[in-house]
């Protein structure tokens, strides 16, 4: 029996494990910082915004955010999905995007 977890992906498609969408505080918010230094991310005036073209890690990313208590809106413009998020939490770790953040 397939996973439904995993309805709608094929071979080439990437997605986060069911075990780091459930792990600790400290391990999500390290999944989304290296997600943000990975991935299509933009920072104005303090809103942070992932673009992505698959939808299974684009409503993972936005499940993702919204259990580290993050309120973020997701839609789609283009054939592309954007998450929009605002946050005090430590999310960048690369100097670049601290830099836009401040």
């Amino acid at each position: 029996m397939t996973d439904p977890y995993l309805y709608g992906m094929n071979l080439n498609s990437t997605f986060i494990a069911k075990e780091y969408m459930y792990s600790s505080f400290e391990q999500r918010l390290s999944l989304i910082r290296g997600l943000m230094d990975s991935r299509d991310c933009h920072i104005n005036n303090n809103m942070i915004e992932i673009i992505q073209i698959e939808k299974v890690l684009s409503y993972q990313i936005y499940e993702l955010l919204l259990s580290l208590g993050i309120k973020a809106n997701i839609y789609k413009k283009n054939n592309k999905y954007h998450i929009k998020y605002i946050t005090d939490l430590p999310i960048c770790k690369t100097l670049t995007k601290l830099v836009e953040l401040t």
